[in-house]
């Protein structure tokens, strides 16, 4: 069995994927308390604009934690990715790419690969 080198910031990585699951959550739930809303129960209305808001803070807090951490291999942040191409050997590691993929891997599998320089590790 081949076995990946550890993490060394593994608690701020899976601290930083659990934030941009929260946000997703949030995106979704803002999103379909807002169809509801719309078209069914006006009431719901408030209820919308808390889960945008918890989006935008969970994303927040997603950009401060994914600013701690970087890839040992290379320096740079997993899950920032900017305007370069993901590096090849990360494609593979989940049907995202890119950060999306990082953080899918982190959360599913407790591995990643770096999408800047391919690096695998165990989170």
């Amino acid at each position: 069995m081949n076995t990946l080198p550890p993490y060394p910031q593994a608690r701020l990585l899976r601290a930083d994927a659990a934030s941009v699951v929260v946000t997703w959550s949030f995106m979704a739930a803002a999103v379909l308390l807002w169809w509801i809303s719309a078209f069914m129960a006006p009431a719901l209305g408030g209820a919308a604009r808390l889960a945008l808001w918890g989006m935008f803070l969970a994303g927040a807090v997603h950009i401060v934690l994914a600013l701690l951490h970087r890839c040992p291999g290379c320096g740079k942040h997993p899950t920032i990715q900017g305007f370069a191409a993901p590096h090849p050997a990360s494609l593979s590691q989940s049907r995202t790419a890119g950060w999306a993929g990082v953080v899918t891997s982190v959360v599913r599998r407790k591995r990643f690969a770096c999408i800047h320089c391919g690096a695998e590790y165990a989170v």
